[in-house]
């Protein structure tokens, strides 16, 4: 009877502890995903005020046209809305 209760309470123990893992875990993946999200965003809101901007980058003496800042801009915008996406279809209880 002891062996049998002592393994109850090591298969509850490992239970508890992979269930915490895996919160940690998902917990982690939806910080990145925010951050990701977040970083894409401000590069987006960069680019849109390079856009509206009369700022002229030069390189190698060639100017880049505000149409690359406008594009890139829409790029890092979507980035930043799929990875906001991404973290609300997360499910909130890792499945067993």
């Amino acid at each position: 009877m002891a062996i049998n209760s002592t393994e109850k309470i090591i298969s509850i123990i490992k239970l508890v502890f992979i269930t915490k893992i895996k919160t940690i875990e998902i917990s982690m993946q939806k910080i990145s995903l925010i951050t990701s999200g977040v970083v894409f965003a401000l590069l987006a809101v960069s680019h849109l005020i390079r856009w509206l901007s009369p700022v002229e980058i030069l390189i190698n003496g060639d100017s880049v046209s505000f149409i690359v800042s406008l594009s890139s801009g829409l790029i890092l915008a979507l980035l930043s809305i799929w990875m906001f996406i991404a973290v609300r279809k997360m499910e909130p209880n890792p499945k067993k």
